[in-house]
């Protein structure tokens, strides 16, 4: 595994949403907030496993893709 943090530990859910909401102006009714805040969280633990994969520094991305 990567030096990554883990992003549920210091990642602020409920302040990344507000700061989102406002950059966007995008009202997000109170009835609504709970099951934004757990979909965030969601995709944090799917990003997760993901954000750990060590890769190389000197990688390149293919040009094309090529199956």
């Amino acid at each position: 595994m990567s030096n990554t943090p883990h992003l549920n530990q210091e990642f602020e859910v409920q302040a990344y949403i507000d700061q989102m909401a406002a950059l966007l102006d995008l009202p997000i009714p109170p009835e609504i907030r709970p099951g934004v805040i757990k979909d965030v969280e969601r995709i944090i633990a799917i990003a997760q496993p993901l954000l750990e994969v060590d890769l190389p520094t000197d990688i390149e991305p293919m040009p094309t893709f090529k199956p």
